[in-house]
């Protein structure tokens, strides 16, 4: 389960007009990234905005013959690294309840986060959970990335000595003996 103290909450309507945010997504919405104004949600990239306002008028159409509805959209930075991930799906206004006006008005749900807020947030955890240093907890993260000690160390830029100390002292506190068990650990939340 994802940490979800730094998940953005948007609820839009079928215009994509902005129906509630959560203190996150209002932090979010200054990233530049992606706005709300007037003409309702939009990204800044049009081939990403374009594709988050058809997923919202999927979600917001109520007609769920055609199998899955929502979806994600990634916005991205200067390095195309993805800035903002925007998960969008229906969302069941419960003010509208069960009788004549039920589903009258149909809304999406966006959850908004930072994917390196989460992996932030994810060495965090690891820290805390197998108390690890913060050089450790970072280390882990970047072993699993599948491309070797040596690839994390230079992404860390520091020495493949200190990553294997980094390495030995990670298994000690976790109880796994090789780089694939760390990577299941991790991935699995422990």
């Amino acid at each position: 389960m994802r940490n979800t103290t730094s998940i953005g909450v948007i609820v839009v309507d079928a215009s994509a007009a902005v129906v509630f945010t959560n203190g996150i997504a209002e932090r979010l919405l200054a990233v530049d990234l992606l706005a709300a104004g007037l003409d309702g949600i939009r990204a800044r990239d049009p081939m990403a905005n374009g594709r988050l306002r058809k997923l919202i008028t999927t979600c917001t159409a109520g007609d769920r013959s055609h199998g899955k509805m929502g979806g994600i959209v990634e916005l991205h930075g200067r390095e195309r690294q993805p800035c903002l991930r925007i998960e969008v799906s229906p969302f069941a206004d419960w003010r509208s309840g069960s009788g004549r006006d039920a589903g009258r008005d149909r809304l999406a749900l966006l959850l908004v986060s930072d994917p390196k807020q989460e992996w932030l947030d994810r060495a965090i955890e690891l820290q805390r959970r197998f108390r690890l240093t913060p050089a450790e907890g970072k280390f882990a993260l970047e072993i699993i990335k599948g491309d070797g000690r040596a690839a994390a160390a230079a992404r860390l830029n520091i020495t493949t000595g200190t990553a294997h100390a980094h390495l030995t002292r990670i298994f000690e506190k976790t109880g796994v003996r090789r780089q694939a068990e760390l990577v299941r650990l991790v991935l699995s939340g422990g």
